[in-house]
């Protein structure tokens, strides 16, 4: 037979109350209907649990013996009910999220600290990384979405654009390129660049919008935090995002938006395809989509919050 926590709580109740009638009045039931319950319940472990008398009812030996095994049982469902209510209610979980560098260390720790403060019983996990990286983290289902400027959205992957990042020109205070009223690609090509890796989606967004033009690479590395180092060295100059501007914050160095046609990244929140996110992961992809105007305000002008 099947036992319900039902009857379980049934059972519980008669063992404690030792009265039908109270039983009854406790569990919100009729003593008949009482009455018969325990009766199938009997019938289906095929023992006798209660006996039964004008003035009492007692637990059998079986009865006593059942009785330790339910309320393990009771406990244990209620857990696990109880659990999945709170997973509902957003009270209780787990998000785990792939993005890249630049957002993790920009926009994301307030997002994370406005979410906290509203869902402090929901943990956040987070995996910095390319691209590349974030959708293949994605795919393979080990976090529940991603922040990254790819756009291989299609049968599998959802995207939402959420923001837009605009380059910037950074450089020593006394550059030439900053007496220029215009700074166009051809210009760029009369001086040496510290660049990122080509892995990056930094690099291939930069590539991509000057090509057929290539940059006087004097050096490549791996982290903004080093490019900021070297152009401050005078090693050369640099394009970057607007979102990793804040590193470049140095006495030594100034910043300038750069027009060039289609030199920026897109933006965007992605998730699978046919595959439902869990209440806590649901409440950090709402709030990331209800904060996406702060992060095109960041992406464009590069001012932390």
């Amino acid at each position: 037979m099947d036992i319900s926590k039902r009857d379980l709580e049934l059972f519980l109740a008669l063992a404690e109350e030792r009265s039908f009638t109270r039983a009854a009045l406790k569990c919100n039931l009729s003593q008949s209907a009482l009455s018969s319950r325990i009766r199938l319940l009997e019938e289906g472990l095929g023992v006798v649990l209660f006996d039964r008398t004008t003035r009492a009812v007692e637990l059998t030996n079986e009865g006593r013996l059942f009785e330790t095994s339910a309320r393990r049982l009771h406990t244990e469902l209620s857990e696990v009910v109880d659990n999945f209510r709170d997973h509902a209610a957003r009270r209780r979980g787990r998000v785990k999220i792939a993005a890249l560098p630049s957002i993790c260390a920009s926009w994301l720790p307030n997002v994370f600290v406005k979410f906290r403060q509203k869902y402090p019983g929901i943990e956040l996990s987070l995996i910095d990384g390319l691209s590349q990286l974030c959708l293949d983290k994605l795919r393979s289902g080990e976090v529940d979405f991603a922040i990254t400027s790819a756009t291989e959205a299609g049968e599998d992957l959802q995207a939402t654009l959420i923001g837009t990042d605009y380059f910037h020109l950074v450089c020593p205070l006394d550059h030439p390129l900053l007496d220029k009223e215009t700074i166009t690609a051809g210009d760029l090509t009369e001086h040496p660049f510290v660049q990122v890796g080509r892995r990056s989606s930094v690099r291939q967004h930069i590539d991509a919008a000057l090509h057929p033009i290539v940059l006087a690479t004097r050096l490549e590395v791996q982290y903004m935090g080093t490019i900021a180092g070297m152009v401050e060295a005078g090693i050369g100059i640099a394009l970057v995002p607007a979102l990793s501007l804040w590193q470049f914050r140095r006495p030594g160095l100034t910043s300038r938006p750069v027009f060039i046609p289609n030199l920026s990244r897109s933006l965007h929140l992605l998730k699978r395809r046919g595959h439902a996110m869990s209440p806590s992961a649901q409440a950090l992809y709402e709030h990331a989509l209800q904060n996406r105007k702060s992060l095109d305000a960041l992406a464009e002008t590069g001012d932390l919050p």
